[in-house]
């Protein structure tokens, strides 16, 4: 079986940058409350202080781990047609 590897792609970048600017919102509604998880679950004060950030580098961010993760799931649909052959 043959994958569309555009399509696939797009699926796999879509759900990636989904998935990260949900993310980026939490972190974006309370970044401290957002920091206190990993905190929690290292046992330890990692994370004492946020880096702010504004909507802008949220919007960037998105698209460039969108890119980002379609350009792997082209590369690994493609890989995975070649070993079909």
């Amino acid at each position: 079986m043959k994958l569309n590897t555009v399509r696939f792609a797009v699926a796999v970048a879509n759900v990636w940058a989904i998935a990260g600017l949900i993310c980026g919102l939490f972190y974006k509604a309370a970044p401290q409350a957002y920091a206190r998880g990993p905190n929690f679950l290292l046992h330890s004060d990692m994370f004492t202080s946020t880096r702010a950030f504004g909507w802008g580098e949220l919007v960037v961010a998105t698209v460039v781990w969108w890119g980002l993760a379609a350009m792997l799931a082209g590369a690994s649909a493609g890989l995975y047609n070649k070993q079909g052959e």
